[in-house]
């Protein structure tokens, strides 16, 4: 089951980061992201954290990892996926209508231990 979760979470930020790369604005690739606390432009920083300030990026990492130590016969600890499932349902009660929920899967899968 972890490596499961682990391709899903990897799937999860790919369609993340290829998913805003669709609606970027072009231009802003060129220009340098002030601190959202000076920001001119809040596409520029719209665009900078959906894209490569995100966690999407870190997630796959993360998720490739557990795929990777799951095909080698380790299974992550019980904790990796509560905290995850927890930081997850806060993310997603936060924004109700955004992606977090579709890592909730494979946090669930992660507390999966059928032994």
């Amino acid at each position: 089951m972890a490596e499961v979760a682990g391709y899903w979470l990897v799937g999860v930020a790919a369609i993340h980061i290829l998913g805003s790369l669709a609606w970027a604005e072009r231009a802003g690739w060129r220009r340098r992201v002030s601190p959202p606390w000076r920001g001119k432009s809040m596409r520029l920083q719209r665009d900078f954290w959906s894209q490569t300030g995100s966690f999407a990026a870190p997630l796959g990492l993360f998720g490739g990892l557990v795929a990777w130590t799951a095909s080698r016969g380790a299974e992550p600890p019980l904790w990796v996926g509560a905290l995850l499932l927890a930081w997850l349902l806060a993310a997603a009660s936060r924004v109700p209508r955004g992606g977090f929920w579709l890592g909730i899967v494979p946090a669930l899968l992660l507390l999966d231990r059928v032994d």
